[in-house]
């Protein structure tokens, strides 16, 4: 026993703890591990209830109401069973943010349980279902989280109404009569739960939407950015999560901008702009948005009307701009982005963006794409307007290096209009 590595000598430690704690009962193994496993990787501490939830929906596979999935929960059995693993619990508190592992080694055996050819005594042989199913922790715990608010309650009644969320977006604490007053703005030396300490609170269970909404809804795209080839989700549930202009859509980001649930958003996530496209554009890992490409049906209602655009846009704002060239060349939706009108939008985001962003060479570097149609079409000449009249030396710079080396579009940036070409003002 002293020969043995340390790792191998708490692995028996821990597996001597679990058979104690679930006498090797299939049920009770699953819901410990599983519980253990979700500690591992979660962002936060969960809250007993929250866990409880998780843990629960991924042990019911038949669940599809929170209503159902309420009446199977049972907090105090799994509090139990993972007591010796946490750190301590007040009892009396079932939603604070307080269940966490209280042992570093802890969270790496449990890690290295979905390491490849891992193996493990004292549990039952079906422990390793899901090492074999999801490939990882993170991919288990976005399935729980993607489960979770396909359930019918989230689709089916607002979080907010139109007008919780116009009051909520007002300014805190200021006098809207003084205009020489201006709002309390957020200290960044102060930590969001003190800030948000005084302001009202909203608790989505009250409203129908069960324990486990908030953590589902803030954190699931975290986990989405993560997912590789071996383990991505449906792209079927994916489509239904994120259909545009649904309910459900609407419940969860509005829940995303408010991670402590008070009323007042922390930041702007507007879920009219998004799609199952955009939201896999921006937060997806790059394997899931190739399997969108090649396999979402982007003429059906879950999709906003000329999406490719739209996620280019929201890119522009907020994404990874490498990320542009793969919808770009996309045999499917390129085409949306191979015209004058995408070119006038990369040069208004980039004159509004106020954070000098190192990547906008990936978006101008789509000019060198799109030559072609330009000669073709006509509009090299008036990009090359739009560019000088916005002050965008970088696109203008491109397309005289491009016209240098390439006669056609030489000819089409010495075209001469009849009059003076009109160029549109960037909105």
């Amino acid at each position: 026993m002293d020969n043995k590595p340390v790792p191998d000598k708490l692995s028996e430690l821990y597996n001597t703890l679990l058979s104690r704690r679930a006498s090797n009962e299939h049920k009770d193994w699953e819901l410990t591990i599983t519980a253990l496993e979700l500690l591992a990787v979660t962002h936060r501490p969960f809250s007993i209830l929250e866990l409880s939830w998780a843990v629960t929906l991924h042990t019911s596979r038949h669940v599809t109401t929170v209503d159902y999935l309420s009446k199977l929960v049972d907090h105090q059995k799994l509090l139990s069973l993972i007591q010796p693993f946490i750190a301590c619990v007040e009892p009396s508190n079932l939603r604070r943010y307080q269940v966490q592992l209280i042992y570093q080694s802890m969270k790496e055996l449990i890690l290295r349980r979905w390491e490849p050819n891992a193996t493990y005594s004292g549990s039952p042989a079906s422990e390793r279902d899901d090492g074999q199913r999801f490939g990882g922790p993170e991919a288990l715990i976005l399935d729980i989280c993607i489960r979770y608010l396909l359930l019918t309650e989230i689709d089916d009644q607002y979080l907010f109404s139109e007008e919780q969320i116009a009051m909520s977006e007002l300014p805190q604490e200021s006098d809207l009569f003084n205009d020489e007053k201006e709002p309390a703005k957020y200290d960044t030396h102060c930590s969001w739960e003190a800030w948000e300490e005084d302001m009202i609170q909203f608790n989505p269970a009250e409203l129908g939407l069960g324990e486990f909404f908030v953590y589902a809804s803030c954190y699931w795209l975290k986990y989405y950015s993560l997912v590789t080839a071996e383990a991505l989700p449906n792209l079927a549930s994916i489509e239904k999560l994120c259909r545009a202009n649904s309910i459900r859509i609407r419940n969860w980001t509005q829940q995303n901008r408010r991670p402590g649930c008070a009323m007042p958003p922390r930041f702007q996530f507007d879920s009219q702009l998004y799609d199952p496209l955009s939201i896999t554009c921006l937060y997806g890992s790059v394997d899931m948005l190739h399997v969108m490409l090649r396999g979402s049906d982007f003429d059906n209602n879950n999709f906003l009307n000329m999406t490719a655009i739209n996620a280019a846009d929201q890119i522009l704002q907020w994404g990874d701009m490498s990320r542009l060239s793969t919808l770009f060349l996309d045999p499917r939706l390129g085409h949306q982005l191979r015209n004058l009108d995408f070119f006038r939008l990369i040069i208004r985001r980039w004159r509004e963006s106020s954070v000098s962003r190192p990547d906008w060479d990936d978006a101008f570097a789509l000019i060198d794409l799109a030559t072609d149609q330009m000669v073709q079409q006509q509009w090299g000449l008036e990009l090359l307007c739009v560019a000088a009249s916005a002050g965008c030396a970088p696109v203008a710079q491109r397309l005289l290096s491009g016209a240098r080396h390439n006669e056609g579009l030489r000819r089409e940036l010495l075209r001469q209009f009849p009059l003076m070409p009109q160029v549109a003002p960037l909105k």
